[in-house]
């Protein structure tokens, strides 16, 4: 994390790979429609590298040079960095992974946020952390967006506050009973009696209501206490004069302990202020198209009916109108969600619905109409219950994460392949050792592990240069996976040193021919250019069966020593330990 004034011998080297492979072009377009970068941190050698994602989003020119970790520190906001500091040290010690929000300062001097994600991928024997990977999203445009949100929303709290009307509280008991234990001057102006004389009985407003509203007015509100839900609605209102005005109320439910409802609201007269219903009318429309601009879809479902209510943007996710989809209810997410995710949905809706989650969350996928696949989070609670407990309506948001999910599976991928050749690392052929050995045990077969190192490769990079060196290491890779079986693993674990394992063998002798073709793909010439390179490779083979008692590290050491006593009797030639 660089400041745009720090001198550049402050900086440390890092290698910049040369791939140009499919995978990492398709990692850029990626990073390049999503704002997603890429980073990789060698904690012992306080080398940061980012990718140059990670600089483009901040305004910089791609740097060749890794950062220190003051360097790094030098790029976050102050506020931000005590923050978030504790947070990356803890989970450094920890082992596990964070999800922070900060802000950089970008190349125009500016503070831009970010969302950093991170996990250690490696530690050393003794548990000290090695490395950590993660990546970096630039979420500056939605953070704006809600901070404006915020602002408006706090625009119309200050325009409501002026507008003519009665700010109150009503409170309904489960007799029947009802007050306004707080109503302001307002009250007066609308319903024509003070505020004091409504304090313990609310029947002198119910008297001026219109005869023929005075029901549905009741009924709404009996509706809001029930479900816990806003109460809104517009009703006409006799005045002491005779006249007739109109008035609009909305107001806000919750539940007291004694079992009354207490409602927190406003009334005001729309008879002549129309003007002002309209502008607050476009505020709340723009207040609409901020909320749009985050992408976030919202639903309700009813639990007992299965009736469901969903806004647009929900629709255009999955690259439909509402009307098309129409009808909707529950079945519209039945239909589109993997069936894999429905059982897991079922199981987060149980366990909120039991009380032992306070809100609902679970990660899904939803079927595209242009038949991909998408990521969203999935969120809600229940808003209202049945008399006897039961859940009714529930409330909710999607949020299209396509993008996180896809760069999470790239940095797994990452932390257990080889970025040059795609090969797996040592940590993941581990894995797949461990398991063979178990399946060898089980089946009573054999498996061979074999330890391939390239003769003469530090002559090629020596002659030909490290570009060269590249090249010829992802053809022999690439010729060495082509010529074993589907269930074996070619994996890379060094330099020029890679390892193959070869499962399944009913005998010694069946590991010969796969051994001595590895033997022929790495004599292969490699053309670059008008040059040809030629090499060869040493290979010691060791094998493992039923019986044997022997690790997987000291599997690899046999493997190791018998390629050495190849190397040594001559190279390009085979032994077994």
């Amino acid at each position: 994390m660089l400041t745009p004034n720090l001198p550049e011998d402050q900086l440390q080297s890092r290698p910049r790979g040369t791939a140009g492979c499919a995978d990492e072009e398709r990692l850029r377009l990626i990073q390049q429609a999503t704002g997603v970068g890429t980073w990789d941190w060698d904690i012992p050698g306080d080398r940061v590298v980012w990718d140059d994602a990670c600089w483009a989003m901040l305004g910089y020119a791609p740097r060749e040079q890794a950062l220190s970790y003051e360097q790094w520190k030098a790029l976050v906001h102050p506020v931000d960095l005590r923050a978030i500091e504790p947070v990356v040290q803890q989970e450094i010690e920890a082992g596990g992974r964070f999800v922070i929000e900060f802000r950089y300062l970008d190349a125009s001097g500016r503070w831009r946020w970010v969302q950093g994600r991170g996990q250690v991928v490696g530690r050393d024997a003794a548990g000290a952390p090695l490395r950590m990977v993660g990546t970096h999203t630039d979420i500056h445009e939605a953070r704006t967006a809600q901070e404006e949100a915020r602002a408006l929303y706090e625009r119309l709290n200050k325009i409501a506050a002026h507008v003519p009307g009665v700010v109150y509280q009503y409170r309904l008991w489960p007799d029947g009973r009802s007050a306004f234990p707080y109503a302001s001057e307002g009250m007066r102006a609308i319903y024509g009696v003070a505020p004091e004389a409504v304090a313990e009985d609310a029947s002198a407003v119910f008297s001026v209501i219109h005869e023929d509203d005075l029901a549905r007015v009741g009924e709404s509100i009996r509706r809001s206490a029930e479900r816990l839900a806003v109460w809104r609605d517009e009703y006409r209102v006799r005045r002491p004069d005779g006249t007739l005005i109109w008035v609009e109320g909305e107001a806000s439910p919750e539940a007291l302990e004694d079992g009354s409802i207490l409602w927190h609201g406003y009334i005001r007269d729309v008879t002549d202020h129309k003007a002002l219903a309209l502008a607050q009318a476009a505020d709340r429309q723009r207040l609409g198209n901020i909320l749009w601009g985050t992408g976030v879809g919202t639903w309700e479902w009813n639990v007992q009916t299965g009736e469901a209510r969903f806004n647009e943007r929900w629709a255009e996710m999955i690259g439909y109108s509402l009307a098309e989809l129409a009808p909707v209810g529950i079945h519209t997410w039945q239909r589109f969600a993997h069936p894999d995710d429905l059982a897991a949905s079922a199981e987060r809706l149980a366990e909120h619905f039991s009380g032992a989650a306070d809100t609902y969350e679970c990660e899904a996928r939803m079927h595209h109409r242009d038949g991909h696949w998408i990521w969203v989070l999935d969120r809600g609670r229940v808003v209202s219950r049945t008399a006897d407990g039961r859940p009714e309506w529930m409330a909710g948001t999607h949020l299209d994460i396509t993008a996180r999910k896809t760069a999470e599976l790239r940095l797994q991928h990452l932390a257990h392949h080889d970025p040059l050749t795609g090969l797996p690392t040592r940590s993941l052929l581990a894995d797949r050792l461990h398991h063979a050995m178990a399946q060898a045990h089980r089946r009573d077969d054999l498996l061979a592990v074999a330890y391939v190192d390239l003769d003469g490769f530090k002559t090629i990079n020596d002659s030909y240069g490290h570009e060269a060196g590249d090249l010829l290491l992802k053809t022999v890779a690439s010729r060495m996976v082509g010529c074993v079986r589907e269930g074996d693993t070619v994996a890379r674990i060094g330099g020029d040193e890679f390892v193959v394992l070869l499962t399944d063998l009913a005998q010694r002798a069946d590991a010969a021919p796969l051994v001595e073709r590895l033997l022929a793909v790495c004599a292969d010439p490699v053309e670059l250019g008008l040059q040809v390179m030629q090499i060869s490779c040493s290979i010691g083979v060791v094998f493992f069966g039923h019986g044997d008692q022997i690790g997987v590290d000291e599997l690899l050491r046999q493997a190791d020593q018998a390629m050495y006593r190849a190397k040594q009797r001559g190279r390009n030639r085979w032994e077994a330990a």
